[in-house]
């Protein structure tokens, strides 16, 4: 069995990990964007974004999920050799 290092559902690759944004309209999450971990951007860089590129509602709140998942750690991913 081969290393798939990747989350089929996502695409991110779960070994180098990624910053994880949610977004929130009306206090509702609508929405969960990723990037590099390697790309210095920040939340309001991230609304900014989606907002002139991508459509989406000027009303909209950008938050860097911290603490949890693959934001502030890498992911092991059983099988694949660090």
């Amino acid at each position: 069995m081969s290393c798939n290092p990747y989350d089929p559902e996502t695409g991110i690759n779960l070994q180098s990990g990624s910053r994880t944004f949610d977004v929130y309209l009306n206090g509702r999450n609508i929405d969960t964007v990723f990037y590099s971990r390697r790309t210095n951007v920040d939340a309001e860089e991230v609304r900014r974004s989606l907002i002139e590129h991508d459509g989406y509602d000027p009303g909209i709140t950008v938050r860097e999920r911290r603490g949890r998942g693959m934001s502030s750690r890498q992911a092991v991913v059983p099988g694949c050799a660090r």
